[in-house]
């Protein structure tokens, strides 16, 4: 499914091919990291994320940043034990079919809502880096095959990640 994955490699220099053969891996793809739809999309990942590893699923972040700045960002989420591949060019988003979207999908009305509520949350965003047209979305993998992708429908989208995984995976919530 993915060109060439064995160039893309984690944090700990794991390959993204080694990192799939988990029984249950949810890979996350995120906008770019200066977005506030972003940093709230991490708070709610940070939430989840206990959750995710009591159902034996992997949490891998798809950032179009520097491994560095990834790293320093998502350690302020307490994620920096999840695994996370920088793809500055877009080539795993593209591969998935996370393309660019236009502007009603990133900056349309709903957005906006999302975005002075995330504001209003204490979310700040940064300064716009990487591809910032690109959409954001989930891909949910088994053994490393792939069951289900969800990509947003406008930047402000969120996904109900228990129902997600309960539905695609037959895990139980507990």
């Amino acid at each position: 499914m993915f060109p060439n994955i064995a160039e893309f490699k984690d944090q700990n220099n794991l390959p993204l091919s080694t990192l799939l053969t988990s029984e249950t891996t949810l890979v996350c793809f995120l906008r770019h990291n200066g977005c506030v739809m972003t940093r709230k999309a991490l708070a709610y990942l940070q939430l989840q994320h206990p959750w995710l590893e009591q159902q034996s699923c992997k949490l891998i972040l798809i950032h179009m940043d520097s491994q560095t700045k990834g790293q320093a960002l998502f350690k302020r989420y307490n994620l920096e034990t999840a695994s996370a591949i920088s793809d500055p060019t877009g080539k795993l988003y593209e591969a998935v079919g996370f393309k660019q979207r236009g502007l009603l999908q990133n900056f349309g009305l709903p957005v906006l809502i999302q975005a002075i509520k995330a504001v209003l949350e204490g979310h700040k965003g940064g300064l716009p880096k990487g591809q910032v047209l690109r959409m954001q979305g989930f891909v949910l993998f088994k053994k490393g095959e792939l069951l289900k992708r969800y990509e947003y429908k406008h930047a402000g989208d969120q996904l109900d990640i228990p129902a997600f995984l309960t539905r695609y995976t037959n895990s139980q919530i507990e």
